[in-house]
């Protein structure tokens, strides 16, 4: 989710929607809290598996978050997050 925000935000300040002065300090902390879960090797790390209907709350806290059962939705959101810095705001 985190990815999703910076990349959601990043294109914001760039089209002129959010301020960039305000907004700079919000991306660079969700930048730095995003490349903390990338492994030497390029691996994304804390990225839950898919939700599908849970039977109740309490298994929505403790699904897996290995690299193996995040798709590609959790890396890509990443990689998006990534391009979007390299682009700057």
């Amino acid at each position: 989710v985190t990815a999703m925000f910076l990349t959601s935000i990043i294109r914001g300040v760039r089209a002129g929607v959010l301020d960039k002065v305000e907004f700079s300090p919000v991306i660079t902390k969700a930048w730095s809290g995003l490349v903390s879960t990338v492994l030497p090797n390029g691996t994304v790390t804390g990225v839950c598996c898919g939700t599908g209907i849970q039977p109740n709350a309490e298994a929505y806290y403790h699904r897996p978050t290995f690299f193996g059962c995040s798709g590609p939705g959790g890396a890509g959101a990443v990689l998006y997050a990534a391009v979007d810095m390299a682009k700057g705001y």
